[in-house]
């Protein structure tokens, strides 16, 4: 079919856990920030979780984990206010959360930030604990993209889990030679989004480093617009669709998160164009309210982020320009917590029909008891089992109390 570029309306996210619209002029804030050091490259030791890339900060003395995160405008404290906080005195931020109410939060200014060697002052950030119950301690905050506005580049290297930072123009020139690169284009002057080439034509989307473990979000409401009197639109979304299910769709969020029961649907793109950078055999399921490309790209690239060239340019792991992802068993099964007050269960199934769980007897909105074992009282307590690389018996109950015991692997 002929390309078309395709226009969408787009939120600004993160799986990390905020959705955020501002009316404040946050890039006045962006111009206060200040760097202890010039014509500096350093070199930093981090930790990599799903192509995720979590930082060591130092705050008012105290060390912290923060995870880089391209698809947040400003830091974020996942917590209460802190002394060493300091109020901005402008009005603030409005934010919107899930259910599109607008709250207003406070910015607040750090402390000097400690990264590696560089001291960041005058960093903007707001503060929120409604997202600790799901985190579980995976990181402390976010270092938001004004890092990058405000003229560092970086090589977020999670082959050797490195990330080199640094103001110089040139530095990185000679590695970008011949490599794969998209350019991007600040949305609101904040936030990356980049021109992705898809079967169904070209997308802007948003490359969102903190949504951790996702290939490409593409929400179902969105194919249903494009789709509106075209029907051949409309049909090749069908030919690329592999299966169509109801499924519980969540979206963590500020002040918590929402479960909808939604329809949803696998598409399966045998080629999508990312800049220079292929992916070949790309599966995605649409139980998103996100339009995305996140972080599990970088498990199979590097990426250095160019600040005065505005773009990223991939460094695959392998060489190559081309990335054969084969995810088949992409939204397969996955978990949501249960609503507040539910007694049968902290964690409830999403199955997509025709998977393991699937022919197994499981079936969405079946709640999880145990896996391998182990009872699973909240969400903290099955991530923090750890990933497994083989079949293990999980235990669930149906909502009508019938006791099921599937053998799965588990991929969240």
């Amino acid at each position: 079919m002929r390309m078309k570029r395709i226009l969408l309306a787009w939120c600004v996210c993160c799986t990390a856990g905020l959705c955020f619209s501002q009316t404040m002029d946050a890039v006045s804030l962006m111009k206060s920030i200040s760097f202890s050091q010039r014509d500096f490259v350093d070199t930093i030791k981090v930790q990599v979780e799903d192509g995720a890339v979590i930082v060591p900060v130092e705050i008012a003395g105290m060390k912290k984990r923060f995870l880089f995160d391209t698809g947040a405008a400003m830091g974020v404290w996942l917590g209460e206010e802190e002394d060493w906080m300091q109020k901005t005195g402008s009005d603030g931020m409005d934010i919107a959360d899930i259910n599109k109410n607008v709250h207003q939060k406070t910015v607040y200014r750090c402390p000097p930030i400690r990264l590696g060697h560089l001291g960041i002052e005058n960093y903007p950030m707001i503060a929120e604990d409604a997202m600790n119950d799901f985190l579980c301690g995976q990181f402390d905050g976010l270092l938001g993209f004004n890092l990058v506005g405000s003229g560092l580049s970086f090589k977020l290297d999670t082959k050797d889990s490195l990330l080199i930072v640094t103001d110089r123009k040139d530095f990185f020139a000679e590695e970008e030679k011949g490599m794969p690169m998209v350019k991007y284009q600040l949305a609101k002057n904040l936030h990356p989004l980049i021109t992705v080439k898809m079967p169904l034509g070209w997308v802007e989307m948003l490359f969102d480093t903190g949504a951790m473990n996702h290939w490409l979000d593409l929400p179902e409401h969105l194919l249903e617009r494009w789709g509106e009197h075209r029907p051949k639109m409309e049909k090749e979304v069908g030919n690329l669709t592999c299966s169509v299910d109801t499924m519980i769709g969540t979206h963590i969020g500020l002040y918590g998160f929402k479960g909808d029961t939604l329809l949803a649907r696998t598409l399966h793109f045998p080629e999508v164009q990312v800049g220079g950078l292929t992916l070949k055999d790309l599966y995605a399921c649409t139980n998103s309210r996100t339009l995305c490309l996140g972080s599990a790209l970088l498990k199979r690239s590097s990426v250095i982020i160019d600040a005065p060239r505005k773009r990223f340019v991939f460094l695959p792991h392998h060489g190559e320009s081309t990335i054969a992802v084969e995810n088949p068993n992409v939204g397969s099964l996955s978990f949501v917590p249960s609503e507040s007050g539910d007694t049968l269960g902290a964690l409830r199934a999403v199955v997509r029909k025709g998977s393991p769980a699937y022919e197994q007897g499981i079936r969405t909105g079946d709640y999880l008891l145990e896996v391998d074992g182990n009872p699973i009282p909240d969400i903290c307590t099955y991530r923090q089992l750890g990933k497994k690389d083989k079949e293990v018996p999980m235990k669930f109950r149906s909502p009508d109390g019938k006791v099921k015991t599937a053998h799965l692997t588990r991929n969240q």
